[in-house]
């Protein structure tokens, strides 16, 4: 901290000398001119004194005595003017006041030297085993980390419990080429108009052709003479003309200019008989005062329950999931091991960050390690999370509302909340142009209006301000941010981070199943091994012991005879248990264990073949076989 501060300040005061070395230099090139001006007009013969320096200006220091401002101050008397020439010129302007000089250097002092609050660490520069691809991402400036959610973390802490010897190895080459995906949009078709065949217009019209042949179309969906509308536009009675016919008259309101054209064709002709009917059905809307601003009133009454019903949800949602996000501590900590990782990675080559745009978490995923391609930048930092912070695989149960915020449109639903407050303020105003003649409906309506209205503003303006909040909490501008941009950015990744973390989970699931596998086999090829190896030491003994028991003098059969039995070593029924066994057909050695099965089975079935043993030799001749055996 010290050897920061010593830095910070060494750069400080040299910022200082630099700038106070202009100034000066500005000060001598201004004199300079001054004084050539004053050589271009001065008299051969000019011995006057030079006048009193003008008094300073008017300031703090103002009613003072002399002494103690130039005590308190701190403030150098201004430099004598040089010789005037009277006669010739007036007197150049005096230099600028000591005062407006102390305060620029203040000012810029103040500039330069930030208070002790602000001063923020040097970031640490870590030297890599391996040369690491460079992490592109959006880091915040450390002026716009302040008081955002990076201002309380620190990266430098968590370091060691990091382990980055899997991101060396997997990330030691160059930056992994990421694939580009394109999204192609296929562009909307629409339907053309369709045209009913019309009839031939016989009488004479106002109107062009296709207007003519909407109206014919309008009014054979309505239904309704023009007096019926009429009389239900003027009492805005929504029961006599439903919300669907109050959208189609909507569509073939009278404009301006018809307006005029029925009003000059009424003051030549007096009458509109000789119209076609389409035509005289318009000049009936044209009757109806203010016909297109009622009209608008009146969907407005009939749509306001379902606007409003749409709109208060969508600013509740908003509202708590920016809240729920901005207070959402485990994925803080989870940015700051982020944060670590992005300055492992950077900050030999581009120094330490204080902070990262949100948006760098797609460059996570995209990252991908150079020995093998499935594994992302992503999927070490699950693997970190996993092993050393396993309290935050969960983080993503802290981002509630999101997905429901996610959702949100926040430009369509400002134009419907402003679209809103127009339409009401349309409807107040027709109730006082009323005045004692305004509809019954409208002024109910305008009653259950108001106060919905006063809660949908106080609800939007909630939910903007915990938006906004949300966003610069996070280094975000709100004015560049939309919500659904904002949260699906976070659902995103919290998806990816789940699915990162099941794949390694099943990649070592993989891993373990291999190697035990592989240990299986092994054990069984050494079981395997053993077995034959005893079962071959069987063999040999029991060739052996049958060997020493027709030649007691072999050298083999002496070298691995077993002591004889003492009798008390023989126990009660022994021999009984010696003669079963040689019944059954298993070979039985001097020390009462039975002989291995491959033996004892053939052993048995040779006994089964014949009951009597085959006939021998005399002795002598097996003794000799013997000896040449051994």
């Amino acid at each position: 901290m010290r050897r920061t501060l010593n830095e910070k300040d060494k750069a400080s005061r040299e910022q200082q000398a630099k700038l106070e070395s202009r100034i000066q230099e500005l000060e001598r090139m201004q004199a300079n001119m001054k004084a050539g001006l004053l050589e271009a007009k001065k008299e051969p013969a000019s011995t006057t004194n030079p006048p009193s320096p003008p008094p300073p200006p008017p300031g703090p220091h103002q009613g003072k005595e002399p002494s103690k401002l130039t005590a308190a101050n701190h403030i150098p008397p201004p430099p004598p003017p040089p010789q005037v020439n009277n006669a010739i010129g007036k007197l150049p302007p005096p230099p600028p006041p000591p005062l407006l000089n102390s305060i620029r250097s203040s000012q810029l002092s103040s500039k330069i030297s930030p208070p002790a609050s602000d001063v923020m660490t040097i970031k640490k520069i870590y030297n890599t085993r391996n040369k690491l691809p460079l992490l592109n991402w959006c880091p915040l400036k450390p002026n716009q980390v302040k008081d955002t959610v990076f201002n309380n973390l620190d990266d430098e802490k968590i370091m060691d419990k990091i382990d980055f010897t899997t991101l060396e190895d997997l990330f030691k080459i160059g930056v992994a080429k990421r694939p580009d995906t394109t999204e192609s949009y296929s562009p909307g078709q629409q339907s053309p108009i369709g045209t009913g065949n019309g009839s031939t217009i016989k009488k004479n019209t106002i109107l062009d052709t296709k207007r003519l042949q909407n109206i014919a179309i309008t009014c054979r969906k309505l239904a309704m003479s023009a007096p019926v509308i009429m009389s239900a536009v003027h009492r805005m009675d929504l029961k006599a003309l439903i919300p669907e016919s109050v959208d189609i008259l909507i569509k073939i309101a009278p404009t301006h200019e018809e307006i005029v054209k029925f009003k000059e064709y009424e003051l030549e002709h007096k009458n509109f008989s000789d119209l076609s009917d389409e035509d005289q059905f318009l000049a009936q809307l044209v009757k109806i005062e203010r016909f297109e601003h009622k009209i608008k009133i009146m969907s407005f009454m009939a749509t306001f329950d379902e606007s409003a019903d749409l709109l208060e949800p969508q600013f509740v949602n908003l509202t708590a999931a920016s809240k729920c996000v901005r207070e959402a501590t485990k994925f803080h900590r989870l940015l700051e091991i982020l944060l670590a990782y992005g300055n492992y990675m950077n900050s030999g080559r581009k120094g330490g960050v204080y902070g990262f745009k949100l948006s760098s978490l797609d460059t996570l995923y995209g990252l991908k390690s150079s020995v093998e391609r499935s594994l992302s930048l992503l999927h070490i930092i699950a693997e970190t999370v996993s092993r050393s912070f396993p309290g935050l695989l969960d983080f993503a149960d802290q981002l509630k509302f999101a997905d429901k915020a996610s959702t949100i449109m926040w430009e369509a639903v400002l134009a419907d909340m402003r679209e809103l407050e127009a339409n009401f303020a349309s409807a107040k105003k027709e109730r006082e142009l009323k005045g004692g003649d305004c509809p019954p409906s409208l002024l109910d309506f305008l009653d259950k209006c108001e106060k919905r209205i006063s809660v949908l503003q106080v609800q939007y303006k909630t939910a903007s301000e915990a938006f906004t909040a949300c966003v610069e909490f996070y280094g975000e501008s709100s004015r560049n941010q939309q919500p659904h941009t904002f949260f699906s950015r976070l659902l995103t990744f919290a998806k990816r981070f789940q699915q990162a973390v099941a794949e390694n989970e099943a990649r070592h699931a993989a891993a373990e199943r291999s190697q035990g596998e592989q240990m299986k086999r092994q054990r069984i090829g050494v079981r395997r091994r053993v077995t034959k190896d005893e079962v071959t030491e069987n063999v040999i003994d029991e060739l052996v012991q049958r060997i020493g028991m027709t030649n007691p003098n072999c050298e083999l059969a002496m070298k691995t005879r077993k002591p004889k039995l003492d009798s008390s070593q023989i126990d009660d029924g022994d021999f009984e248990r010696i003669m079963n066994g040689l019944k059954e057909g298993a070979y039985v050695t001097f020390d009462g264990a039975q002989g291995t099965k491959r033996y004892s089975s053939s052993f048995a079935l040779n006994s089964k073949k014949s009951l009597h043993p085959p006939p021998v030799g005399p002795k002598t001749n097996r003794t000799s076989e013997n000896h040449e055996y051994c």
